[in-house]
Parts: structure tokens; C-alpha cells; sequence
């Protein structure tokens, strides 16, 4: 192709096209979860909320129970990292607490590209490429795993809490010559945070992965939320 994807991305050319795939969940409605998998943990959930602008998927944890939320995958798994495969994840996403004020260090997320699971990724070996915040810290993780073998960076940028949305990015650039070898590199609000992250570990072509979010509460103190406005996923065919 003549140019990266993205510079697609970056003049808005996202329609897809003969050389690229383009999908976008905007989740204005109800019927976009029907191509998802929710999976709710100890009691929580995932739904649309149409009361707010634009509507957003909720991944709502229960108030009074910790280690509770949901996980969410597109039921179809889309795309392999290929030969020469050029790959870009992109969420919108703020964490919403409505009777608590600690949501950005008593969380867990998830935001990427995985193995597709429909199951509680909290403390689990996940295949793929995304970005994380564990529990007790508001540290935001990057992680490439695969192969048998994992790589990325740790604290490349701080959560925050009170529905400050911020965008999420990966893209991925597969070596043309050596299966599951490549480089990634993690945006958020536009800012390369870890750029051009080598890895030798990325899933192999045989490990079909999907787009997808998990949220969990770190405590059982109120209302925790993680909203995603949008999902979109660009790939090379």
C-alpha cells in the first residue's frame, strides 16, 4: 500500500477502502452490544447509556462488591498480526463514579486487542496487545504478549478519575519476515507514550484476537464505572 494506515487515521479516512478494513462500535444504542460478548464479574454489568451525550457502554461494577465489573469482547474475533500486518486499536474511554471518589486506584481495565476469553482477564496471562491499569495504583500499563513470551511498559501515563475522557491507540506494525515480531506503539490523547515498542512476543498468526474492554471495582466503596464512547479497529486485509 502506499501509505501507513495510519496516516488514514490521522486525516480521518476511516470508511475502509481495498487494501483496509475499517469497523466502529459508536454505541449509540442498545443494538451495537448485539455484536459483543458481555461478561459480567461478581454482580456487574455492561449496557449502553443513552442519558448521556452520545451516547456510551457502561461497564458498570456493583456498588457494595468488590473485585465486581464486566468484561466485554466483540463476539466475532476479527484480525491476526500477520507478515507485514499494520493493525490499529482506538478507544474513547473515562472512568464515572457516582458515590465514590477513588475510582482511578481502586480499578482494574483493559483496553485492546486480546484473545478472545468472554471471561474475568484480572490477574490472567492475557494474549494480545492493550493497554492496563491494575488495582492500587493509577498507573497506566502497556503490554505486548504472545509466543510464550510477554514485553512493555509500566507507568507510561496516569488515570484519572471525574469523566475526564481520554483517547486510547495502538498501533501495531508487523516485521514482513518473522512471525510474531513487530513493533507497537501506545497513544493517548495523540501522545506517543511508549513508541515503537519492540517485541519479539506477539501473538502468532494462528492466535485470532478481538477488540475489547474489561472494568473492575478495586473496592466495594459506591458506584464505579468504566464509560468507552467509541471503539474502532483498522487493519490491513
Amino acid at each position: 500500500m502506499s501509505r501507513s494506515i495510519f496516516e488514514y487515521i490521522k486525516q480521518g479516512i476511516v470508511a475502509g477502502g481495498d487494501d483496509y478494513f475499517y469497523k466502529e462500535w459508536d454505541f449509540l444504542s442498545d443494538e451495537e452490544l448485539t455484536e459483543f460478548t458481555a461478561t459480567a464479574i461478581a454482580g456487574g454489568s455492561g449496557a449502553v447509556v443513552d442519558t448521556v451525550h452520545g451516547g456510551v457502554l457502561s461497564l458498570t461494577a456493583a456498588a457494595t462488591t468488590d473485585n465486581s465489573g464486566a468484561n466485554l469482547q466483540a463476539d466475532a474475533s476479527y484480525l491476526t498480526l500477520g507478515l507485514g500486518r499494520e493493525v490499529i486499536f482506538w478507544a474513547r474511554a473515562a472512568l464515572h463514579e457516582s458515590t465514590s471518589t477513588n475510582a482511578a486506584t481502586e480499578s482494574d481495565i483493559f483496553l485492546g486487542l486480546f484473545v478472545k476469553a468472554d471471561t474475568d482477564l484480572t490477574g490472567a496471562v492475557v494474549d494480545g496487545v492493550y493497554f492496563r491499569k491494575d488495582d492500587g495504583d493509577t498507573n497506566i500499563d502497556v503490554s505486548i504478549h504472545g509466543a510464550s513470551a510477554a514485553s512493555g511498559s509500566d507507568n507510561v501515563a496516569t488515570m484519572v478519575s471525574g469523566d475526564v475522557y481520554k483517547d486510547f491507540l495502538i498501533h501495531v506494525v508487523m516485521d514482513p519476515t518473522v512471525a510474531a515480531k513487530g513493533t507497537a506503539t501506545f497513544y493517548i490523547d495523540g501522545t506517543a507514550v511508549a513508541a515503537n515498542v519492540p517485541s519479539g512476543a506477539f501473538p502468532l498468526v494462528s492466535v485470532i484476537l478481538s477488540p475489547g474492554a474489561e472494568f473492575n471495582t478495586g473496592d466495594n466503596t459506591g458506584t464505579k464505572a468504566l464509560y468507552i464512547d467509541f471503539i474502532r479497529l483498522l487493519a490491513t486485509r
